[in-house]
């Protein structure tokens, strides 16, 4: 199963919110629009005709979920960040991420820089201070594709890649 429509309260012609089953079997359903409702407008709808796996939150519960709440979780960050993104723990360990201690790092290729955040919070730093910021992660290989999107930020791109975009 998998679809993409157009967010009825919004003008927009281009599909941004996507429902997906993941591996599992579980539903995925994701907005890529920041100010819409619509991913919790379908959950909740799920919800009501006993479609949605039962637990909190508008995510499917995931097996051994650790999340604090902003706390900084007692888990490796990897496995954090698959929980936070919705997503298995297989692919995120294809992307460019490395643990150091309970800090997620996000890598840049080749480039001096990295941005840091410190596992189960929104707390994040770029290393070295002062170092140019990279526009993408992750960074396009040499060859682009035909089609590039753009999100708001690593999590969204974790998603689209799990989508198969």
């Amino acid at each position: 199963m998998h679809c993409s429509v157009c967010d009825s309260a919004r003008t927009e012609r281009t599909p941004s919110l996507m429902v997906r089953e993941a591996p599992d079997g579980k539903p995925l359903v994701r907005c890529f629009n920041v100010t819409c409702n619509g991913q919790d407008t379908v959950v909740a709808e799920l919800k009501r005709r006993g479609l949605w796996p039962s637990g909190n939150g508008s995510r499917p519960p995931a097996e051994g979920r650790t999340s604090t709440g902003g706390q900084a979780a007692s888990v490796r960050p990897l496995a954090w960040w698959s929980e936070h993104c919705g997503v298995p723990e297989e692919l995120v360990r294809t992307l460019p991420l490395a643990e150091e201690g309970d800090r997620l790092v996000f890598v840049f290729g080749d480039l001096p820089v990295r941005k840091v955040r410190r596992a189960g919070t929104k707390e994040l730093t770029w290393e070295p201070p002062g170092a140019e910021v990279p526009p993408l992660w992750p960074l396009p290989g040499p060859e682009l594709p035909e089609t590039i999107y753009l999100t708001e930020g690593e999590s969204d791109a974790v998603v689209l890649r799990f989508c198969g975009l």
